[in-house]
């Protein structure tokens, strides 16, 4: 325990001189490993108590000790395969988190082939989505090979006459191998596809990746000496080989834009997505997603001709007629859209209520990861999305009452309210409101003695942000002002970085969001020394306000609305809103949401005015 007075470099020594010699050095992949693993843990709940599982729990089950679980949450000791394994199967983790936390520990194994049953299976639970799809959609493996495509998939895309055609030809072939001049669908690609280069290079970049795992592999040096033999790729090959020309390789690999010269619906622009399918995170659905609109209204009017021809083929009616036929609402699965990475508090909440309003709409309802911090690129793409109600985003606005005047200036120079104006509201769906957070360990027993140290060291003591401008940072700056004192700021790139440089002993103090925090609190690991809030926070009752220790009554809290791009339909627009206020309300989802920290948005807080 650092004594009281005790210098930055003093207390940075310290931390150094209490870290796993034997372990590696601490950077973010160990870190976020770290993080994973104790985001996961604290969803854990002990059935007898109703707490989440602490790290005595998680170091018990694996037959280890708390210290070494500790480590490994902190990023200073990088678990053995043998050890990744008895700490997923604790933690009863479905593939998907398993293959993540291999991921950052550099562990990946390589997938399992599919198996026959496993096909029959996945397809038997597609078949409806690929009947209800209202755009084109194909289903791959981990291995990028095709194994079922929609009749809109092989008639726009591949320009096949039927499906079945088109499965004789694609089915269990490499996607890449599409591309290359021995397979009869090649030369229609080249001809409609227009950036047919970006789409190539992301298909050879997941080849070179997969060569470096699997170099012995026969399917793979095959597919390669397909690609060799084809002048167009084989240059692409060796561009990106020679690691030449980097800016022209796509840097989202599960997401990009096709602009289709010509196809039955006329030339349109696509967005390409590879959204992870529920039932099996071997295979996903690669979308085809009209997105401007002129190339939607050919789209479903070329849709809607083809299902009334297999109808009635000598009824069919005219397009002016089917243009007006109101359209039910869902036509085919939804998608919940998190432009973070997974395991956060916002992709936890999204969790929580997708299989909630699936069960209310009667479609499939799957979250989709950006896999990076919030941008304005990543919500410009998630702006850009077919308005139909199929593709719903989450995005979160710090929501203050009584700014100061430094929050204020942080505020004006931050650039996220413009882009709410892609969006339209259809729900506000949780409140997370900020708190003064430090280690159980820590010296400060209260934040009477936090804000006396910090009087009498201006400027020394660490205080960790998850970004310049983000509500961790306006939090801090809310308490410098309303105390008058003055931290030392620390930005990092995200809450999950965040979150664990200030466990891992790298910062003092952290302020947080209740949805990340609470279960760390209920689980013994951080103590809670302020809320910020207007009253007492129902979750904490036993944190007190800024009001309560004489100062400024300011409060902050991140609201995490949910929105669709803009342009989207009123009707559905209206159906959404009835349905998501259904279900946001219901007890089930109230109580799912309690148990991680968040609560229903209360009357009063409203987003602070750009």
């Amino acid at each position: 325990m650092e004594r009281m007075g005790t210098t930055k470099a003093d207390a940075a020594a310290m931390r150094s001189a209490g870290r796993d010699a034997a372990g590696p050095r601490d950077d973010l992949p160990y870190l976020l490993l770290g993080q994973h693993i104790r985001n996961y843990r604290l969803q854990k709940f002990d059935a007898r108590t109703g707490r989440p599982w602490s790290q005595e729990d998680l170091a018990v089950s694996i037959g280890t000790d708390k210290a070494h679980v500790n480590r490994i949450e902190c990023g200073r000791q990088l678990p053995t395969v043998d050890t990744l394994d008895r700490v997923c199967d604790a933690l009863e983790l479905l593939w998907p988190a398993r293959r993540r936390l291999l991921g950052l520990a550099g562990l990946l194994k390589d997938l399992p082939e599919p198996r026959e049953e496993d096909m029959t299976k996945i397809e038997g639970m597609v078949a409806r989505a690929f009947v209800a799809a209202a755009y084109p959609a194909c289903l791959l493996d981990h291995d990028e090979r095709i194994w079922d495509v929609n009749t809109e998939f092989a008639t726009i895309f591949l320009g096949y006459g039927s499906k079945d055609a088109c499965l004789e030809a694609v089915r269990g072939r490499f996607f890449l191998e599409l591309l290359c001049d021995t397979h009869p669908a090649h030369a229609y690609l080249r001809r409609t596809v227009r950036n047919f280069d970006h789409l190539s290079l992301r298909l050879l970049a997941v080849l070179r990746h997969a060569l470096q795992r699997r170099p012995g592999s026969s399917q793979y040096q095959a597919l390669l000496n397909d690609v060799l033999s084809d002048l167009r790729l084989c240059s692409l090959w060796l561009q990106i080989s020679a690691h030449l020309n980097r800016s022209s390789a796509p840097e989202y690999l599960d997401h990009q834009a096709l602009d289709m010269a010509a196809s039955p619906v006329g030339p349109y622009r696509a967005q390409l997505w590879h959204s992870t399918f529920q039932a099996d995170e071997r295979f996903r659905l690669l979308h085809l997603v009209p997105v401007t609109d002129e190339a939607q209204r050919r789209f479903e009017l070329y849709g809607k001709r083809r299902s009334a021809t297999l109808k009635s083929p000598t009824n069919a009616g005219t397009l002016a007629e089917l243009a007006h036929e109101p359209a039910a609402y869902p036509q085919g699965p939804v998608s919940f859209h998190v432009p973070w990475a997974s395991g956060g508090v916002t992709d936890v909440g999204a969790r929580i209520l997708a299989p909630l309003l699936s069960r209310k709409l009667g479609q499939p309802v799957s979250v989709i990861n950006c896999d990076q911090t919030q941008s304005q690129e990543a919500v410009s793409r998630l702006a850009a999305l077919r308005p139909d109600g199929h593709h719903l985003v989450f995005l979160n606005e710090p929501s203050i009452i009584a700014a100061t005047e430094s929050v204020a200036t942080v505020l004006a120079h931050t650039a996220r309210v413009p882009e709410l104006s892609r969006f339209d509201c259809v729900a506000q769906h949780a409140y997370d409101p900020f708190c003064v957070y430090v280690r159980q360990e820590s010296r400060y027993g209260s934040f009477k003695e936090l804000i006396r140290d910090a009087s009498n060291r201006p400027g020394e003591i660490l205080v960790g942000t998850s970004g310049r401008g983000t509500p961790a940072h306006l939090a801090a700056l809310m308490v410098e002002e309303a105390a008058g004192v003055r931290f030392n700021f620390c930005h990092y790139s995200g809450s999950l970085e965040h979150i664990a440089r200030f466990l891992s002993g790298q910062t003092d103090v952290a302020y947080l969001g209740s949805g990340v925090s609470l279960p760390a609190v209920q689980a013994g690991e951080m103590r809670a020394l302020l809320a910020l809030t207007p009253t007492r926070f129902e979750l904490m009752p036993e944190t007190a306000t800024l009001a309560e220790f004489g100062f400024a009554a300011h409060s902050l809290a991140s609201i995490r609305r949910i929105y669709l791009p803009q342009g989207s339909d009123p009707a559905v627009r209206n159906v959404l809103r009835a349905v998501l206020s259904d279900v946001v309300a219901s007890p089930d989802h109230v109580a799912r949401m309690a148990a991680v920290g968040l609560v229903p948005v209360p009357a009063g807080f409203a987003t602070h005015p750009s």
